[in-house]
């Protein structure tokens, strides 16, 4: 089966134990998916997101060598901690799973340190108290991670759902916020980007990029929107103009961000780049306002979520935020994100960029001078 054009051929990349052979179609939520050789002779298949962001290195082999923790007392059938641990990543990374629609489709994730080590993972959460017990994510739109995650019967799980359920309204409300995570997962898997981080607008996306690199002189098309100089000044930076016949987007040299304002379509995004998108209601996705960085840094994405949030970790009340940085009020609200969603549900495969706007010559702007 050949990609598309749209889709960046993976044939020949590796990672891991994994060598990438050849393109397998598409998953039911549109993420592409590409058979591989694992080292141990075994092939499988693998959503794209999960071999970039290298939450999948290998078929599973390299789990199954790890000891008497993997295995029962007979050293045949493999324990059943190590059962519940090796479904719980195929639930969240496998299209295939038929679970996979209840999980990782809707954007639960194994966190890192689990994902890659069974034995950090049994460490946390113990051995199993009894055949009746399953494992249980105490909040259901969280994530596998510490703090998140019991043993449980089948009488507490439903408990548990029901306790959700009578929670109080205004904690209940606070799970409106999920659906901006669910635009975040859809503009990912429709760009080809490792992460996406909503903001209100394509200008703070582009302060809060200059800010993380913390820019000194920035290179930019003298032809472009005025905002665009406006934030490089406001994260410190100076501004160089050059001459450039640019169309859909551009970067700011020598920094490896860039303004794709009027640039969108599928697995557009530039690996080791920060592409900052535009939802202006004249652009592609035209939800009227909000805007987006791309990109593959996880610690970049924890700088941008703290940034665009006034410092804050997310899901952490003040008083209990030891990490509070400087940060901007960007976030994206829940209605602009659910009405993302739903124009992305009729969003074509391929957008040619926007003609560009009939710019003024900001080298002759006098503030820019």
């Amino acid at each position: 089966m050949r990609a598309s054009p749209t889709v960046k051929d993976m044939a020949g990349q590796r990672f891991g134990k994994l060598l990438v052979l050849s393109y397998a179609g598409a998953s039911p939520h549109g993420q592409s998916l590409w058979r591989c050789a694992c080292d141990c002779g075994q092939s499988t298949t693998v959503i794209r997101g999960s071999l970039v962001a290298g939450s999948t290195k290998s078929c599973g082999c390299s789990h199954t060598r790890v000891g008497g923790d993997a295995r029962n007392k007979n050293g045949n059938k493999p324990a059943p901690e190590y059962g519940a641990w090796a479904a719980m990543k195929t639930r969240c990374t496998n299209p295939n799973s038929n679970r996979w629609h209840d999980y990782g489709g809707r954007g639960i994730s194994v966190c890192d340190e689990w994902s890659e080590d069974y034995l950090a993972f049994l460490n946390h959460v113990g051995r199993k108290p009894s055949p009746a017990h399953s494992l249980d994510r105490i909040d259901n739109d969280g994530n596998y991670e510490p703090g998140n995650v019991r043993w449980a019967t089948r009488k507490q799980q439903l408990a548990n759902r029901r306790e959700f359920q009578l929670r109080s309204w205004r904690t209940a409300a606070k799970h409106a916020y999920h659906v901006v995570k669910m635009f975040e997962q859809v503009l990912a898997s429709y760009t080809g980007a490792p992460h996406v981080v909503a903001l209100d607008s394509c200008t703070n996306a582009l302060l809060l990029a200059c800010e993380y690199f913390g820019v000194d002189e920035v290179e930019i098309p003298k032809f472009t929107y005025c905002s665009v100089p406006m934030s490089i000044i406001h994260a410190g930076g100076r501004v160089k103009f050059r001459d450039e016949d640019w169309l859909g987007m551009y970067r700011l040299e020598p920094y490896p961000i860039y303004d794709s304002a009027r640039a969108f379509t599928s697995g557009m995004y530039i690996p080791g780049s920060f592409m900052c998108l535009s939802f202006h209601w004249s652009k592609h996705l035209a939800i009227g306002r909000g805007g987006a960085i791309l990109c593959d840094d996880e610690n970049a994405v924890e700088w941008f979520k703290r940034g665009r949030f006034d410092g804050r970790k997310e899901g952490v009340a003040p008083r209990n935020d030891k990490g509070l940085t400087l940060g901007h009020h960007f976030y994206l609200t829940p209605p602009y994100a659910a009405q993302g969603l739903m124009l992305m549900a009729s969003m074509a495969e391929h957008n040619d960029p926007l003609p560009n706007d009939e710019y003024a010559d900001l080298s002759q702007v006098e503030i820019f001078k």
